[in-house]
């Protein structure tokens, strides 16, 4: 993405897109995370998806249980994308301890930590 667009564009990283109710059939379900970087100019912002999900201890609503483990398999799954990148959310009000093996584990596996404003 050339330096001008990404200078003059805030970027968000939203939980999850989702479909009107016409195009979740198409898609396939009520909700479809973006797996990749998108430029919203509509919206006047880039879009950083949370490719590897969050974590949830419990199901809730369409979302299964998820844990650090989970986390991490999405981690090593997205290495294959050439220059892509990796982001997941953590709700605050979890025990922070799943946090920070999710911290550990994805240092531990080679990723790094930047600020959504640098990609």
């Amino acid at each position: 993405m050339g330096a001008a667009i990404r200078e003059s564009l805030p970027a968000r990283a939203p939980a999850m897109i989702v479909a009107s109710a016409s195009d979740a059939a198409a898609l396939g379900g009520p909700a479809r995370a973006i797996e990749f970087q998108l430029l919203l100019g509509h919206w006047q912002a880039i879009v950083l998806p949370e490719n590897l999900g969050s974590i949830e201890p419990e199901p809730f609503f369409q979302f299964p249980m998820r844990f650090p483990e989970d986390i991490l398999g999405a981690a090593q799954r997205v290495r294959v994308v050439r220059d892509g990148f990796a982001s997941f959310y953590f709700h605050p009000f979890l025990d922070i301890g799943y946090l920070q093996q999710t911290v550990e584990g994805l240092q531990g596996a080679g990723w790094t930590f930047v600020s959504p404003a640098s990609l």
